[in-house]
């Protein structure tokens, strides 16, 4: 990048005649990044509830009811 920052781009090429190619590139950085951001959000919250004394679930009400998480201090 201009400010010397590196970037992660996605590029997509095509032969479009002998000797002719067509390509695009698109800066998918924030993507990336906001992915990773995420992993590491998760990551945290994981720790916490599987460390944490408290009870902690997440209960789905569609398309049909049930328990998605339920902390390890339910067996407790």
């Amino acid at each position: 990048h201009k400010d010397g920052s590196l970037r992660q781009i996605e590029v997509s090429a095509k032969q479009i005649r002998p000797g002719f190619y067509q390509g695009i590139w698109r800066d998918v950085t924030a993507q990336a990044n906001a992915e990773v951001a995420l992993r590491e959000s998760e990551a945290r919250f994981r720790l916490l509830a599987e460390n944490a004394q408290d009870f902690i679930f997440r209960y789905r009400f569609r398309p049909t009811l049930g328990y998605d998480y339920v902390s390890p201090s339910s067996e407790a």
